[in-house]
């Protein structure tokens, strides 16, 4: 559109009211700036980019990805090795939905069978316009079933959550504090982390496990 068909404002005008123009070019307007009588220059709204996406997947075959009923007996051999060492508490934590934290198995799954995923899931990992975290609990997790000889999987994961631009989270002070008040739903003390972690930190948890669903912080099935 010419500049002498869209609406000018002099130079003082601009001047005085530069806050609501803004505004009204954010809604979609053009408006043009005048010297003098003369158009001088023009308030245009910037377009947004769309959201980017992450590429998942590319480390097909590095992983012997477990069923489902093969990670849950994992965990419950886990637990049974665990069992005692965490105690129980009241559920007095409030859920987090703004950023996304990957449990160890949807986390393999993103690595190497993002097929596996609900479509959910997968569209709200894949957009980068999300934060991903994943916690250390889970290479931790996967080198404890590694040396096991219970899983098969790499022994540096840097490279694979620097491709999908994931972002590791460290067990803090306030993650193990957190811990003390969880009830014993789960006797995973990996798992429990988690829940902990997505607790005190304001995350949404991304898993598989039915039984996470009993604690109170937000989760988005993996599957």
């Amino acid at each position: 559109m010419a500049a002498e068909d869209l609406e000018q404002v002099n130079m003082h005008e601009a001047k005085t009211h530069l806050s609501k123009l803004v505004e009204r070019v954010e809604g979609g307007e053009e408006i043009v700036i005048s010297r003098a009588g003369k158009p001088a220059a023009k308030l245009v709204p910037i377009p947004q980019a769309k959201p980017g996406k992450r590429k998942l997947g590319g480390w097909e075959g590095k992983f012997d990805v477990p069923s489902l009923e093969e990670w849950a007996e994992m965990k419950r051999e886990t637990a049974r090795e665990f069992e005692g060492e965490i105690l129980p508490g009241d559920e007095n934590l409030l859920a987090g939905r703004l950023k996304l934290l990957l449990d160890t198995h949807t986390m393999i799954w993103v690595f190497s069978e993002p097929r596996l995923l609900s479509v959910q899931a997968r569209n709200a990992i894949s957009t980068e316009e999300n934060e991903v975290f994943v916690s250390v609990v889970s290479p931790w997790e996967i080198a404890i079933k590694r040396s096991k000889k219970e899983l098969r999987a790499p022994e540096d994961l840097d490279d694979a959550l620097k491709t999908h631009k994931f972002q590791l989270l460290p067990v803090l002070l306030r993650h193990t504090k957190a811990i003390g008040s969880l009830p014993h739903h789960h006797g995973d003390p990996f798992d429990r982390m988690l829940v902990a972690q997505a607790q005190v930190d304001g995350l949404t948890l991304v898993s598989v496990d039915r039984t996470l669903r009993r604690y109170p912080v937000a989760i988005l099935p993996a599957a």
